[in-house]
């Protein structure tokens, strides 16, 4: 959600949502406050972007790791789901996290005024 030279995060082509729910989750605010930053209703806080930028970076390293392992494999190629529940829909024989492990909640120690 890079801000654009309006100074707003770019504009998205329609959608289900789904990316909202998420970030909201992440930033632990709601996805009508993520709307609101996008559409430039409110400021978005300083500490989200920051944190903004920081998920940018740590997916775009992510994904370049990815991409340098496909480059080694003589058929390369990369199955994405939309979410956790189309994954386990797909996989149900998967659990949704290791045994003895505690869900995890980035929101729980980064809560931003929204």
């Amino acid at each position: 959600m890079a801000a654009g030279p309006s100074g707003r995060p770019p504009a998205r082509s329609g959608g289900s949502g789904r990316a909202d729910d998420w970030l909201g989750g992440h930033l632990g605010v709601s996805s009508r406050t993520v709307r609101h930053w996008e559409q430039g209703k409110y400021p978005i806080p300083d500490g989200v972007r920051l944190e903004i930028e920081d998920l940018e970076r740590r997916t775009g390293e992510f994904v370049s790791g990815v991409v340098e392992k496909l480059m080694d494999m003589p058929d390369p190629g990369v199955l994405t789901y939309r979410d956790a529940s189309d994954y386990h829909t797909a996989h149900p024989d998967v659990p949704s996290r290791p045994p003895g492990t505690a869900p995890s909640s980035p929101a729980s120690h980064r809560k931003f005024p929204g």
